[in-house]
């Protein structure tokens, strides 16, 4: 594992024993030493960290105690004071270590994939599945059953009952945006994914209510019982968020007057379009983190026939990704703008 490597392996094990700790102290203790030991592996200059050092700090911001040349452009806390995962925390977590994350999900992928292919009208099938994920961050046991049965799948397979930290005096409140259930924190309610907060789910709990910080807007809570599931976090994160991109290409490329077709021949690619006689395939990423996405990302997955489209907010990130990765990298909007110049 080469240094690089080490540095993003480590960022992951200082999430993942921040997680561990806010769910229970004991589990992520042993998390913590080995954490703090390939600290001082990857920066013997920096003071040595016990374990309780450590803990404390993920109360803190991470600029104001991890070295710059391991932390990168990451910033915030990893845990709230209700001890309770932030943003930063939760994507970090699933970014940072793609390998195990993002294989959980494209091995049951591939699964139904193959199913679907073997199948009159599976192209058909595998859509409304692949839509009902993006559009049903929270559901119930009886829907899943009818559309699960002819893939073979359980409902445990890709969702699971809601945790201690999505639920506020019996109810989950739904990110707008994703419709996925937010965190809920002593003071405020947010949705972790950065892509809902550029879509302004940042909510203040004020008297009993939850309010828009944006637009002051108030939002309602939704009833947990026994039949209540959200997807699980691999799932919203490699699924549902890059799916909500995935939709608003295929709307805007209408209104320029083309015929995209969402995840064509079983998911060959997330978007397809013809231009000028030749099919152009489109790939949606939503990572917080383009560091991790490009870690993540294989010279096949791009080229004059295959872009890769990240959301506008992350314009900023574009040029070090084409300087990097190539030319086949846009945002949304400089994607529409290509497609329009070349029509």
């Amino acid at each position: 594992m080469d240094r690089e490597a080490y540095r993003r392996n480590l960022l992951w094990r200082l999430a993942d024993a921040a997680s561990k700790c806010a769910r229970n102290r004991v589990e992520g203790f042993e998390l913590l030493r080995q954490a703090s030991a390939h600290l001082h592996r990857l920066h013997p200059d920096h003071i040595v960290m016990t374990a309780q050092e450590l803990e404390v700090n993920f109360r803190r911001p991470l600029e104001a105690w991890l070295p710059d040349e391991i932390r990168g452009k990451l910033t915030g806390v990893l845990l709230a004071p209700s001890n309770t995962p932030t943003r930063t925390c939760t994507e970090l977590l699933l970014e940072f270590n793609t390998r195990e994350q993002y294989e959980q999900t494209q091995h049951l992928i591939r699964r139904v994939r193959d199913i679907c292919k073997a199948i009159p009208e599976g192209d058909e099938l595998y859509r409304s599945f692949r839509e009902f994920l993006v559009l049903n961050g929270k559901t119930t046991r009886h829907p899943l059953r009818v559309l699960f049965q002819p893939l073979d799948l359980s409902v445990e397979d890709l969702y699971r009952p809601p945790e201690r930290h999505e639920v506020l005096a019996g109810k989950m409140y739904l990110c707008p945006s994703c419709h996925w259930p937010m965190t809920i924190t002593q003071s405020h309610i947010a949705c972790p994914s950065q892509w809902c907060e550029h879509a302004g789910s940042i909510f203040d709990l004020h008297r009993r209510q939850v309010i828009n910080r944006l637009d002051g807007n108030s939002l309602k809570g939704q009833v947990v019982n026994d039949e209540t599931l959200v997807l699980q976090d691999a799932y919203w994160k490699f699924t549902l968020l890059p799916g909500l991109l995935e939709i608003q290409l295929a709307k805007g490329l209408r209104v320029m007057g083309f015929l995209p077709t969402l995840w064509p021949d079983v998911d060959e690619a997330d978007v397809r379009i013809d231009v000028g006689g030749m099919p152009l395939d489109l790939d949606a990423k939503v990572w917080r983190y383009p560091e991790a996405l490009e870690a993540h990302l294989q010279p096949a997955s791009r080229g004059p026939n295959r872009w890769i489209v990240i959301p506008d907010y992350q314009v900023r990130s574009l040029p070090a990704l084409r300087e990097r990765l190539g030319p086949y990298i846009h945002t949304y909007s400089s994607c529409l703008n290509e497609l329009k110049r070349r029509a």
